[in-house]
């Protein structure tokens, strides 16, 4: 504070309208907020036409006076380093700005007298000050049920210079989507069985903008009672998510060695030849049963005749 009591019109060039007055610097107990009743007065000088029948100390201590400094309102900035989305996990600082148009950086909070209050994401580093700015440094949270860091910063009430005042900023976590899985055959005419469908990995979840492998199954091979079922791959190595994705699994089926030759025996197997009806006889085979039946014919007959002549003999 200088020249707390100086008058104006001791400094005119008309008349002025005291003959005596005086000037001084005065210098408060502190710079801060607060009522002051006392002052301290330096280069203490008296002026006017009858300044040179005074004589009085150039300094005067605890001189009784009212002075009241009010608190004033904080105008606060507060803003981060990562622009845009921040990855759940990634760490980002931010800064809280008071605005300080006297350059008085005596006067401004201390750390103890600021605040950063952040959901979603814990402190890593404690608050420190350049100047008029403060900043703190955190670590996103990996939970994926959360879409948004809230950030509160400001001056606390228990400032000295300034009221009690904070500024807000919301930040975006990215998106969520679900990472799924389907197993389908690579063999026509073979439906894929349970044991391999078991074989399906469980559906994940990830953050937007990663870019994420399937989950190979368990096995590779799988045996069955005709076969082994073989797993080719995925459709594709890798994705981007932007979106809820699907790997597809194939799977191809090669039939038992002996399954196969089953098979081919099967297939090259001549056919039996059709049964002919009993009692149907064609062209040579007919001509030969019939005279086979005519001689067998014959034959009895000349046994009968020779036993009957035989017998006649005797009697």
């Amino acid at each position: 504070m200088e020249h707390v009591y100086t008058r104006e019109d001791y400094h005119s060039t008309t008349t002025p309208t005291n003959e005596v007055g005086a000037d001084g610097d005065g210098q408060l107990a502190s710079a801060n907020a607060g009522t002051y009743t006392t002052i301290n007065i330096s280069n203490f000088t008296l002026y006017g036409p009858d300044a040179k029948n005074y004589r009085l100390p150039t300094t005067f201590n605890h001189v009784p006076t009212y002075v009241e400094i009010w608190q004033v309102a904080p105008e606060l900035t507060l803003t981060s380093d990562v622009q845009g989305t921040i990855q759940r996990g990634q760490s980002f600082t931010l800064t809280l700005t008071i605005q300080n148009d006297f350059n008085n950086v005596s006067g401004l909070p201390t750390t103890d007298q600021v605040s950063f209050d952040v959901e979603n994401a814990e402190a890593i580093s404690t608050i420190t000050q350049t100047d008029n700015t403060y900043v703190q440094t955190f670590k996103a949270t990996h939970d994926t049920n959360v879409q948004t860091i809230k950030a509160k910063a400001g001056v606390k009430n228990n400032a000295t210079n300034y009221k009690e005042g904070y500024q807000t900023l919301n930040l975006t976590l990215p998106a969520i989507h679900s990472i799924s899985y389907q197993f389908v055959s690579g063999t026509q005419g073979k439906d894929l069985p349970d044991s391999i469908t078991k074989l399906l990995p469980q559906t994940t979840t990830a953050q937007e903008g990663q870019t994420v492998s399937p989950t190979q199954p368990t096995a590779n091979q799988v045996n069955v009672s005709d076969g082994i079922w073989t797993f080719a791959g995925y459709d594709v190595n890798q994705k981007a998510l932007d979106t809820d994705i699907t790997f597809t699994g194939t799977w191809t089926f090669t039939a038992n060695a002996q399954t196969n030759k089953k098979q081919s025996s099967n297939t090259n197997s001549k056919p039996k030849p059709a049964q002919k009806n009993k009692g149907i006889q064609t062209g040579i085979t007919t001509h030969t049963t019939l005279w086979t039946r005519l001689f067998s014919g014959s034959l009895v007959i000349c046994i009968l005749l020779f036993a009957l002549r035989k017998r006649k003999l005797s009697n």
